[in-house]
């Protein structure tokens, strides 16, 4: 009786608790799954970078499942509402004993995986839902009253307690598997209401190209990262999140080689590893966030008050903003970057998000979904905590009479305009599209009302 391993945003084999959960010390058997949900991902605006980027994933994923001897089956459903019926299907057809995944934490994908589970105990079969994408479980980082923190620095200060206790060393090798007379499915390169997003010779798949790329920046690139992570024209960053987000690494992964050489106390270690560590609970933060907030998932802001901001229907302002029309050169350079390769770095993306919502007066969730739509590395937790946090409506949130400009942003993270010039190709650079002074005052005018009526 093979055991059935549903892989979802883990696809990769080392450090996969849902995989070395079925594996345990049994002899059985193990067969993966991948189910694609075209309906669904359209419905939670995945666009066509990260859809094509996942599939390629899910390629070389089955590729590296197969010399373990695990196949992999694919199956497609329109929406997670059909996944209980095709889950418990499988499971009867290959009679399977147990079923595995990994968390997620979107309100969708939580009652998906309730009715999977009500589905398969029906036939006796235990679905057991193991934690992958945080590094420390969300329920384990609370406050002293047992709630979720709605503020980075005591979650951070809380984690980095924890931590030291729960690492118990690095992940046990997969070991191969008994064969099973099944065969691996193919897995489709297209995916109705997904086009060819051309953007792949920037990205390529796989666990293997992950960790190359983590090695390189742990031992060139991070003990400067305090440094250098704000300035655009410099490769200082790991470029890690489109693999974060489809966990083809996890994020233990890219902290082992720095606990292997400064201990598994973070606040001993570098500034420069000590500031990267803090991104990868930032990935953590989000996430406890959306588990104890479920109102993050349902299109709503964290803070309420926030509902009575009047945003401007503006389709010009943002078409302009999108196409990197803004006549702001370190915005129009950030959004040719996001339209030509999929993603954008991370200072950019609070400068670009900022001038949105807060100069233009845009709904954030305008440009959250944009973004969605664009980023190969699109990831619902970090994409809507970044949108909130720069909108002012999160937790943790900028305060909303904090503004960036984005000249002053530009003058110092692009003093010398390399990376404008890079992706603004010698544009002439229009008169911005709105005045910024005039338009900081309006957006503290309009929270500020919209804080007061609430």
């Amino acid at each position: 009786m093979p055991k059935l391993v549903w892989f979802r945003n883990d696809l990769r084999i080392n450090d996969n608790p849902a995989l070395s959960s079925a594996i345990g010390d049994s002899s059985e058997s193990v067969i993966g799954l991948f189910l694609i949900c075209p309906k669904t991902w359209l419905k939670h605006n995945w666009g066509s970078p990260r859809v094509e980027f996942l599939m390629k994933n899910v390629q070389e994923h089955s590729k590296q499942l197969n010399l373990l001897n695990i196949p992999l089956l694919i199956a497609e459903v329109d929406t997670f509402e059909c996944a209980p019926d095709v889950i418990a299907r499988i499971v009867s057809e290959h009679n399977c004993s147990h079923v595995y995944a990994g968390r997620e934490f979107g309100v969708d994908e939580i009652d998906r995986d309730k009715k999977v589970k009500t589905s398969l105990l029906k036939s006796g079969i235990q679905f057991d839902v193991v934690d992958d994408q945080t590094i420390i479980p969300v329920e384990k980082v609370t406050t002293q009253q047992g709630n979720g923190y709605l503020v980075f620095s005591p979650f951070r200060k809380k984690w980095d307690s924890i931590f030291p206790s729960s690492f118990v060393g690095a992940p046990l090798p997969i070991p191969a598997q008994q064969k099973v007379d099944i065969s691996s499915d193919h897995v489709p390169t297209e995916i109705a209401g997904f086009k060819n997003s051309g953007l792949m010779d920037y990205w390529l798949p796989g666990e293997s190209e992950a960790i190359v790329r983590r090695d390189h920046f742990l031992e060139s690139l991070v003990d400067n990262y305090h440094a250098s992570r704000d300035y655009p024209i410099l490769d200082s960053t790991s470029t890690l999140s489109p693999w974060l987000a489809v966990g083809a690494i996890s994020p233990l992964t890219c902290l082992l080689p720095l606990i292997e050489r400064m201990g598994s106390n973070p606040t001993t270690w570098s500034i420069g590893a000590r500031t990267w560590q803090s991104e990868l609970v930032w990935r953590d933060f989000y996430r406890q966030l959306m588990w104890n907030n479920p109102r993050v998932s349902k299109n709503k802001p964290l803070k309420q008050w926030t509902e009575n901001v009047p945003w401007k229907n503006d389709i010009n302002g943002f078409n302009n903003w999108r196409n990197g029309n803004t006549g702001v050169p370190i915005i129009d350079a950030a959004m040719k970057q996001l339209l030509n390769t999929g993603w954008m770095h991370n200072r950019l993306r609070m400068v670009t998000a900022m001038f949105l919502t807060k100069n233009l007066l845009i709904d954030w969730r305008l440009g959250e979904r944009y973004f969605a739509e664009k980023l190969v590395d699109y990831d619902f937790a970090s994409n809507n905590g970044g949108w909130q946090w720069a909108a002012s409506t999160g937790a943790d949130s900028v305060p909303y009479f904090r503004i960036f400009n984005p000249l002053l942003q530009a003058k110092r993270f692009d003093a010398e305009n390399k990376f404008s010039d890079k992706w603004n190709l010698g544009e002439k650079i229009m008169n911005p599209i709105v005045d910024l002074s005039k338009s900081r005052l309006r957006a503290i005018a309009a929270f500020k009302e919209a804080q007061l009526t609430a």
